[in-house]
């Protein structure tokens, strides 16, 4: 790809796409374009340096950005996604998400501790 990142995080390659996450650059991106964050036409204000993301067996993309998870709806709106665990309360400076064994838990991974979510 013909681009360049600030702080690259995390890779995942689903199907024939890539996606990366330029969390100096504030970005996802899916085969090279941007499919959210910042650039030169918008800027989703909620997204601030996404460091790592996943998605559910749906197909939806949840980001951990900033000690908060977002979640890119279909029509290209980011949302806060919580339910009701805030990273906040946890120990560690976020560094990864995954989805669990369903779609209603998933793990975030601290520089101090695994935490797991449930629904």
């Amino acid at each position: 790809y013909a681009t360049s990142f600030k702080e690259p995080g995390k890779v995942i390659k689903m199907g024939s796409d890539i996606y990366i996450a330029d969390t100096g650059r504030g970005r996802i991106l899916k085969n090279g374009e941007v499919i959210a964050g910042k650039t030169e036409k918008q800027i989703h204000p909620k997204i601030k340096a996404p460091k790592s993301f996943t998605f559910s067996k749906k197909g939806e993309l949840f980001i951990l950005d900033s000690g908060q998870i977002l979640l890119l709806v279909k029509t290209g709106d980011l949302r806060v996604f919580d339910w009701g665990y805030p990273l906040g309360r946890t120990t560690g400076t976020p560094q990864d998400i995954t989805m669990g064994s369903s779609d209603n838990e998933f793990y975030v991974l601290t520089t101090e501790h695994l935490f797991r979510f449930r629904k």
